[in-house]
Formats: structure tokens, sequence, C-alpha cells
């Protein structure tokens, strides 16, 4: 039986903590558990990524298992762009991670009409 646990809002908005530029900046932090441990709301994903003939396709490795940030920098040559990888391939948990999934990896320029289109939260 799963343990049900309380989800306090703080108030706080994580951007005090994590900057103006976050894309949880506008969210409040939350306590969980008896141990009040601090998350944030999950991300929300807004935008679509259609698959081009342009794409390439990256198999995470027992080296890149739940570590996106890894795979960013396989991809990319550029750890911080994780979340990009997350948004396009649909993994909203680090355990989807895992070894043997593969994952469609849009060009560069994909992020960047992102960000020129304004959608980068």
């Amino acid at each position: 039986m799963a343990v049900s646990k309380k989800v306090v809002d703080t108030g706080t908005k994580a951007s005090k903590v994590l900057g103006y530029s976050s894309r949880y900046a506008k969210y409040s932090i939350l306590l969980v558990g008896e141990e009040s441990a601090q998350t944030l709301p999950l991300y929300e994903i807004t935008r679509m990524y259609p698959k081009d003939i342009s794409d390439k396709i990256y198999q995470i490795t027992a080296a890149t298992q739940y570590r996106p940030d890894l795979c960013a920098r396989d991809c990319y040559d550029e750890p911080s762009l994780w979340w990009f990888l997350a948004e396009v391939n649909k993994l909203f948990d680090i355990e989807d991670w895992t070894v043997g999934k593969t994952l469609r990896v849009p060009s560069m320029s994909k992020i960047g009409a992102a960000y020129e289109e304004g959608n980068i939260i």
C-alpha cells in the first residue's frame, strides 16, 4: 500500500533560490513528507517538437543511465541541455532514463528556434 505524503506550499518563489532565468522561477517551493524535503512542481511541457529528417538517434548506455545531463553532453556537448532531450522524448521521471532506451535528438537549430520564438520558460 502506498503511503501518502503531505505536501505544503511554502509560498517562497523558486526564483529566490534558483534565479529568475530558471524555468521553475514562477513556482513556489514545496515541502514534502515528514522530513519536509524541498521540491518543485512537475515542469509543465507545453511545446511540441515534430519529428524531422535531420533528427539523430541516441541510445542510453550503462554510463548514461539515469543521467540526462550526460546524455545531453554526448548529444550536444552541453550537459545543461538535458531538459531539451527530456521534453522532446517526453521523459518525465529520472527512472525513465534506462539502458537501451532510444532518444530522438533534434539538431541544435531546433533549440535555437525555440529560444527565438520566445517559447523557453
